[in-house]
């Protein structure tokens, strides 16, 4: 029996939104970062465990910047519920709205902002991002900018430890 697409789509979500509650219960106050941020971080690993891939948290961030970068955590968890369900190949996701919001995330994203220096440890990874096909012309044009800009950022202190990667051979 095949599901239909609105019912795969509504586990999607709330499989993202239980994920994302879990991430914020266990970052409270065990990070520099908001906790909303660690449950959108819990929400896309939950994603891709489900599919069967192990992404680090470093790869993570630079596909969830349009969400870390919207003004408040039930809009950025709605929106990445929808970007999974899109990522999930389903055509029950609203992609005229999260269009709109993805691209009015990122309409500053080519000034500089020390919070994202932290986040963007290889900045054109952006451009990996499924994202990258809702934006329009002069969004483009900013993540270009922003790409350029934080390219070469040395790493900034507040960057958990575990960020550092894998040990050098010695």
């Amino acid at each position: 029996m095949r599901w239909p697409a609105p019912v795969v789509a509504s586990r999607q979500r709330s499989s993202a939104e239980g994920a994302y509650a879990r991430g914020r219960r266990h970052a409270d106050g065990a990070s520099s970062q908001p906790p909303s941020w660690w449950g959108l971080c819990a929400a896309l690993s939950t994603h891709y465990l489900q599919g069967g891939r192990l992404v680090p948290v470093a790869a993570l961030w630079p596909e969830l910047l349009p969400f870390l970068l919207m003004p408040n955590d039930l809009l950025a968890m709605m929106a990445l519920e929808e970007y999974l369900v899109y990522k999930s190949g389903r055509d029950a996701a609203d992609l005229a709205w999260l269009c709109a919001e993805v691209n009015a995330a990122l309409s500053g994203v080519d000034a500089y902002d020390e919070r994202l220096v932290p986040l963007l440890e290889s900045p054109e990874r952006m451009t990996d991002a499924a994202w990258m096909a809702f934006l329009n012309y002069a969004t483009l044009l900013r993540i270009r900018r922003a790409v350029v800009l934080y390219d070469g950022c040395s790493p900034h202190p507040a960057r958990p430890s575990f960020w550092v990667g894998m040990p050098a051979d010695e």
